[in-house]
């Protein structure tokens, strides 16, 4: 977000180019003007002559005692802020007024330097004016704006977590009940048909491998399907994506269970998983719209966990149901759970979108009320991965949840022909020990990585970035050493000694998943707070994209290179992805500073 971070230039009064920032030494001006035409305008207050960041050494640090108020004309917001001796963070600001002017006044008596950052490039400085400290004027004998106290600061600038505060815990709760069945709903449908795979192409005269690609299709049709809802739920809100994605669901489920051919099983399979796709990417983000940063990975994780009953469920009631009934059956038992969770929605669930903050109300404002409609475009979410903290995180988790799917996609062509399992039923059974790992891992994981930033924060201040210390452990060794195991388990080992090991490799592999996931969701919520929907489908998205691609090359890799050789490589990228996680660590803020992206500001 802020370019000047990763530049060590000394800052001038002026423009440091097209995609530089306004910077004011405040050694030489005590007194400004700045005039912008931005809605956004963030603006950074630096002690010392330039910036410095944490892992500058204790002696570089700027040691000072300081203060300074920033007047905003417009609206008469005032921020006032002071700085101790200690190593201080620097302090931003989201000033949204369209016409904006607004003050800078050094309030100290001290001499020495003060830098002001403006990270928009069209601020124009609008007049200068240069004081002598003595005749500096003081917040007592400042008369035009009357400056007020942090104390008063606050009626006339209401504190962000007020808007936290909107809901009661109950209704917080029933809320994420409401989305969490929501969320539950994709990953049955993906779980449940995985097991019917040999039944299915048995009842289409066809092959496990062209039925899996019904598997493929789904994970792409997850993709846009989240794109879609992210995209308009940012601009119209989180709950008209529920009211129009369930009826979608229940009616292509219905329309799935009567398909007779290959192609209306494409066909019905995309509609279905397009329908049931927001839950996941929209829940997210109400998740973020109603709970603050040092509870949200807490419910982040309780989300994720719930929703994540599906894996560990949704194999074991499709195998059931294609064992005693059809496969068809839970096709129908989908429709009627979409159609329930349709009416829960109507009745219950709120708009949770920040007051104010949608598209939809900033389009009203801009022509009084006369437009209420416009073309969102869907794919725009996908140019948050221009943000290469945002396109990191993503392909790492993609490197890990495909080891998960290599694991389960061919179950029944590898733990079932190895083990000569054929009851539908059973194995699906073999799908539990991965979802109870999902359902451990994705609460112990929320509240891990809220434990981590706290810690972290008092350490050297906040950074986003210390939240994905927590996928670590999974990505390292949870994730990768089990689906290693497992491949050589299945091939070498026989009888209840090698079906054991394999049901402890599925466990360790699906709490490892979700260790490395739950935090890098929660981290895409953090960096884009705003439009963390639109984060959230994004980086789901493009790992929905990845996924239906490797999805598609599972079984012929199995067929041609061997069970082991193909876990191996799994597990090579889980460890890849474990790299780009600890780069991401590392240098994060740095790469945040090397594009603008509206990241959220670091408060």
């Amino acid at each position: 977000m802020l370019a000047p971070l990763c530049h060590w230039m000394r800052p001038q009064s002026g423009n440091f180019g097209d995609n530089g920032a306004k910077a004011i030494n405040m050694n030489t001006l005590d007194r400004c003007t700045v005039f912008s035409k931005q809605f956004f305008l963030n603006v950074t207050i630096f002690p010392g002559n330039r910036p410095y960041r944490y892992r500058d050494p204790p002696e570089k640090r700027q040691r000072n005692g300081r203060s300074v108020t920033v007047i905003d004309d417009a609206t008469d917001h005032v921020y006032h802020f002071s700085f101790d001796d200690a190593f201080t963070q620097p302090y931003f600001m989201d000033l949204s007024s369209w016409r904006m002017f607004f003050r800078v006044f050094r309030t100290d008596a001290r001499r020495g330097d003060w830098t002001l950052w403006f990270t928009r490039s069209t601020c124009q400085i609008e007049s200068e004016r240069n004081f002598e400290p003595s005749s500096h004027p003081t917040m007592a004998e400042e008369t035009e704006v009357p400056l007020l106290s942090p104390e008063s600061r606050t009626e006339l600038s209401p504190r962000q977590d007020e808007l936290y505060d909107r809901f009661t815990n109950r209704t917080k709760n029933a809320i994420v009940a409401l989305v969490s069945w929501c969320g539950l709903l994709p990953l049955f449908v993906s779980g449940s048909f995985i097991p019917c795979i040999p039944q299915i192409a048995e009842d289409f005269d066809t092959t496990g491998q062209v039925v899996s690609l019904a598997v493929s299709i789904s994970f792409l049709a997850t993709s846009v399907g989240g794109l879609i809802g992210a995209s308009y739920s940012s601009f119209y809100g989180r709950r008209p994506m529920y009211m129009l994605g369930l009826p979608l669901l229940c009616l292509a489920s219905f329309a799935l269970g009567l398909a007779q051919n290959i192609p209306e099983l494409m066909i019905f399979r995309f509609f279905q998983a397009l329908g049931a796709a927001p839950g996941l990417s929209v829940g997210a983000g109400v998740i973020g719209d109603i709970y603050a940063l040092e509870k949200r990975g807490t419910a982040m994780g309780i989300f994720f966990g719930a929703c994540l009953l599906g894996p560990a469920l949704s194999p074991l009631a499709g195998g059931l149901a294609a064992h005693y009934s059809s496969w068809r059956a839970m096709q129908f038992i989908l429709g009627f759970s979409g159609a329930i969770g349709f009416i829960f929605i109507l009745v219950l669930l709120p708009e949770t979108s920040h007051p104010g903050t949608r598209g939809v109300d900033k389009l009203m404002r801009e022509t009084n009320g006369t437009q209420k409609y416009a073309f969102v475009n869907p794919l725009k979410s996908l140019w948050l991965l221009r943000s290469p903290n945002l396109l990191a995180v993503t392909v790492a988790a993609w490197m890990n949840i495909l080891a998960e799917y290599v694991l389960l996609v061919p179950l029944a062509y590898t733990i079932g022909v190895r083990y000569n399992i054929k009851n539908e039923a059973l194995l699906g059974a073999f799908f539990l020990p991965a979802g109870l790992g999902n359902i451990v891992g994705a609460p112990l994981a929320g509240r891990w990585s809220d434990q981590i930033l706290v810690k972290w924060k008092k350490r050297h201040g906040y950074f986003p970035e210390d939240r994905l210390r927590a996928s670590l452990l999974g990505a390292s060794t949870l994730v990768p050493l089990s689906v290693l195991l497992s491949g050589f388990t299945i091939t070498y080992l026989d009888g209840p000694v090698g079906i054991v090991l394999t049901l402890c490799c599925l466990f360790f592999n699906g709490l490892g998943v979700d260790v490395v996931l739950n935090p890098i969701g929660t981290y895409s919520v953090d960096i884009f707070l705003s439009r963390s929907a639109e984060g959230i489908a994004a980086n789901k998205g493009l790992r929905s994209i990845l996924v239906s691609m490797g999805i598609a090359g599972i079984m012929p890799a199995i067929n041609h290179f061997g069970i082991v050789a193909t876990h191996a490589l799994a597990a090579m990228l889980a460890w890849i992805g474990c790299g780009i996680l600890f780069f991401t660590i590392r240098y994060g803020q740095e790469m945040r500073d090397s594009i603008d992206m509206g990241y959220t500001p670091i408060q």
